[in-house]
Parts: C-alpha cells; sequence; structure tokens
C-alpha cells in the first residue's frame, strides 16, 4: 500500500512511522525539540506545494528517517491510502 502525501510524493505504508498535525503537535517542547533535530541533520524534506505546511509524515527507509512536511492535513493524508 501506498500513502499520498501530496500531488508529487507517495511512500510506502509499510515505512510509515507516524501523520502528525502541526498546528496541535508543535505545542509541545519535545516536538519541536524533535523537527530542530531533523532539520539540523538534514532529514525534513520540504513540500513543493505553497502554503504554509499543516502535517509532518515521518517514515523511515533503509535505516533512514524522513519528515516530511506538506501543506495537506492529516486527515487527508490518511485517508489517501491506497493499495
Amino acid at each position: 500500500m501506498y500513502l499520498h502525501i501530496d500531488t508529487k510524493t507517495a511512500i510506502s505504508a509499510q515505512n510509515l512511522i507516524g501523520i502528525f498535525d502541526m498546528e496541535r503537535t508543535t505545542t509541545t517542547q519535545p516536538t519541536r525539540i524533535y523537527l530542530e533535530h531533523a532539520e539540523r541533520h538534514g532529514e525534513v524534506v520540504e513540500s513543493k506545494l505553497p502554503g504554509l505546511p499543516r502535517s509532518f509524515v515521518v517514515h523511515a527507509r533503509a535505516g533512514k528517517q524522513k519528515v516530511i512536511l506538506t501543506v495537506v492535513s492529516p486527515t487527508t493524508i490518511f485517508e489517501r491510502t491506497i493499495s
């Protein structure tokens, strides 16, 4: 199964760690620290769509973790799961 993050990005659902709402999760210190750490280590990939990120998706592939920032809402991303 694949998860469509936005119009240009899809990942294998097997590699999915989580889908997170930016507005709700970035109010906590641990999430902000996590995202800052990921950015410093080159693990953050920004969506090619214009606008402020509404969610972030964490996935791992070949032992490497990536964080995808996207303007698409977490609910919409979840609904885009296809087989």
